[in-house]
């Protein structure tokens, strides 16, 4: 007999006070700011920002031609000029990223079917960018998405309107297709890196080893017509993100074990926004961040077990057009972040960084816990035929030095 559902819980909790390390975090928006940025009007179902310790990265709106502006940090505190040099994808791109390893390379997703790899001059580009480090070609209609593995160099996964993920290997090319059902609403490997998970127009979300395409598990989800996206918590679970049924249906977020399909673990009402909610989740402090374009709001929350306890949101009266956080490495331990977001605004883009309000200038490992080191941790031709490695992991104790750690040794998978 199949469990029954979890009944509908609701999203605020601000009436329950419960014991947090957190309960204290807040957001504060920096003064210095990329001001007068020229945001792509072209509708995309990715975040609309990306962000490493070198840079921040935005679609620029030239008029014709796709373009991402690449932005280093030296820049912040100042008005962007309109002909900042810029990465001239082509066409318009409709999902970029950092590699997890390398600062300095950039992938894009374009409506022309490409997937195209970028080398960024460290100090920042001095002229404008025309000629891709690779181009994988083989879409044959607009490509969504593009992600980088997060322990193999050199293996990307895309998406397209053609109904498929590609698996690439960016030295030789395709190694893998596999069929999607309908349009993907977004993509994102486990942590782990041994599986893939994809939220489909078709309300559906698939959870696959790319390399053995045939292992597909697929779960319904929100009944709603609100794009769904999804984040890994751990690598047996995932939280989505929708709406329910109806044309005034609620935003919400489920969480679900990949293990044991079946209905969500936890399901819960957020608000009636209107925009999709993207979700980002730290498996170190165990601190969940939503927020979705159109909002001016991040909420945020700490997952215990199949729980979802509201902390806090950090509100303006200004819209998010894009919204994504900066790797844990790069945070500023001095001035006590825990979490840094970039979020686009009109025609700026904005730090936010996320603050403990703790007086000791000691080192919180209780708050710090080891990070993703940002290096890869196995080969692409072994991962690609099959083997597995877990993420390197470093402490973010600055007196700790650069060694590294296999992630089931810091926190369990």
């Amino acid at each position: 007999q199949e469990p029954e559902a979890p009944a509908m819980a609701r999203a605020s909790g601000r009436g329950i006070v419960r014991e947090s390390k957190f309960r204290h975090l807040f957001g504060e928006a920096e003064k210095e700011r990329f001001d007068e940025i020229r945001i792509s009007i072209t509708k995309t179902e990715s975040t609309g920002v990306r962000g490493n310790g070198s840079f921040a990265a935005v679609a620029w709106n030239a008029g014709s031609g796709g373009q991402v502006a690449v932005l280093p940090y030296s820049l912040q505190g100042t008005r962007i000029k309109h002909d900042i040099p810029r990465v001239q994808v082509g066409s318009a791109p409709l999902d970029f990223e950092f590699s997890p390893f390398d600062d300095c390379l950039m992938s894009t997703a374009s409506d022309d079917g490409l997937v195209k790899l970028w080398r960024l001059p460290q100090e920042g580009l001095t002229e404008n960018l025309k000629e891709p480090v690779a181009c994988l070609g083989g879409h044959e209609k607009k490509a969504t998405f593009a992600t980088f593995h997060p322990c193999a160099d050199g293996v990307i996964a895309s998406t397209s309107w053609d109904l498929t993920l590609r698996l690439w290997d960016v030295q030789q090319g395709e190694k893998q297709r596999v069929p999607l059902s309908d349009q993907a609403f977004h993509v994102a490997w486990s942590p782990n890196g041994e599986s893939i998970a994809v939220t489909t127009k078709d309300k559906q979300l698939s959870v696959l080893d790319p390399r053995q395409p045939n292992s597909a598990v697929t779960m319904a989800i929100h009944e709603g017509a609100r794009a769904t996206k999804l984040c890994w918590i751990g690598d047996n679970r995932i939280l989505t993100t929708g709406s329910s049924k109806g044309a005034s249906g609620e935003r919400e977020m489920a969480m679900w074990d990949v293990r044991q399909p079946g209905p969500p673990l936890k399901l819960l009402a957020i608000d009636q926004g209107s925009g999709a909610l993207h979700a980002w989740y730290d498996e170190g402090t165990s601190l969940l961040f939503v927020g979705g374009k159109g909002d001016g709001n991040i909420r945020y929350y700490e997952v215990e077990d199949t729980e979802f306890h509201f902390l806090s949101a950090f509100q303006t009266t200004e819209p998010q057009k894009g919204l994504d956080f900066v790797p844990k490495r790069f945070l500023d331990l001095g001035k006590k972040e825990v979490m840094r977001a970039l979020k686009v605004e009109n025609s700026a883009l904005v730090a936010i960084p996320f603050k403990h309000p703790r007086k000791s200038d000691a080192f919180q490992a209780d708050i710090y816990p080891p990070c993703f080191a940002g290096v890869p941790s196995i080969p692409a031709p072994e991962w690609l035929a099959g083997k597995n490695a877990p993420p390197a992991y470093r402490s973010m104790d600055p007196a700790a030095g650069a060694g590294t750690q296999a992630r089931a040794a810091v926190v369990a998978a």
